[in-house]
Formats: structure tokens, C-alpha cells, sequence
């Protein structure tokens, strides 16, 4: 069964519905492709882990604006967001209800990517534990201050 997430941010109210099982495995490659400067970064980041996607996701916006723009209708695809009081579809709307909402269209594509693949960013990041615990000198490469994602 699939089950919409809610999170208001920055005051509005989006509903994100994780694409099913196939579509999902589809993107994959996708997202971690997009993101795959940003991924080791992220696992190892011991905050809120959609906080550290919101970094992952800023770094990375400007690398390829149109598989940012397909990334983001997919992974969109199924979400609603309350406006007036009224939830509706958010694709059909998404061009003018964001104008001038760049940081909340980051958090809510990494609430996307956190609804989507959080077992997947917790496992990657179960692997990267054990490998710094192997080879200790991998801790310094993807420390959250050496990288990208833990730049202020």
C-alpha cells in the first residue's frame, strides 16, 4: 500500500505520495546519479537527514537544470499542497505557487527524496560506518566538513 507523507514547510502544506515499486527503482539510478557528488557526504552526516539532502540538493541544482526539472516531476508526480485552504494537485500549479520559493522547493524535493529512498540513504549510510570503521583514512574523505554537503 502506498502512503502519502505530509510536512508543512515554510508554511505550506505538501502531501508527497512515494511512486510505486517499479517507478521507484526506475529513478533510482536517476537520483543517485544526480546526486552521486553529494551521496557519500550526506550518509555520513549525523543532523536531520533532510537537512543534509536540502544541502545535497542545493549543491547539485545548478549541475544539470533539466534532469533537475525531470528529477523533480517525477518524484512530484503524485503530491498535493494546500492552498487557500484547498488541497490540490501540486503539478499544475508548482510554476506559479513557487515563484521565488527556491529554498522551499529544495526542501521539498529533499521531503521527496527522504519519502522515496530513505532505506536506501540509511543502509548507504550503515555501509560508509563500516567502511570507516575498516579503513579509518575514508573518514577524512567524507567527513561532513570536508565535502560539499558540509560547507555553510
Amino acid at each position: 500500500m502506498i502512503t502519502p507523507q505530509t510536512r508543512v514547510i515554510n508554511g505550506l502544506e505538501f502531501e508527497v505520495l512515494p511512486l510505486s515499486g517499479f517507478r521507484g527503482l526506475e529513478t533510482l539510478p536517476r537520483v543517485t546519479g544526480f546526486f552521486r557528488n553529494s551521496i557519500l557526504a550526506l550518509s555520513s552526516v549525523s543532523r536531520d537527514k533532510t537537512e543534509a539532502i536540502v544541502k545535497a540538493l542545493a549543491e547539485v541544482a545548478s549541475s544539470n537544470p533539466a534532469e533537475l526539472m525531470a528529477l523533480t516531476k517525477i518524484l512530484l508526480e503524485g503530491s498535493t499542497v494546500v492552498v487557500d485552504g484547498k488541497r490540490q494537485h501540486l503539478l499544475p500549479v508548482f510554476d506559479e505557487l513557487m515563484i521565488g520559493k527556491h529554498a522551499t522547493t529544495l526542501r521539498l524535493l529533499a521531503f521527496a527524496v527522504e519519502v522515496n529512498y530513505r532505506d536506501f540513504f540509511d543502509e548507504l549510510g550503515g555501509l560508509v560506518g563500516m567502511l570507516k570503521k575498516a579503513f579509518p583514512s575514508v573518514s577524512q574523505m567524507i567527513s561532513p566538513t570536508s565535502g560539499p554537503a558540509g560547507a555553510s
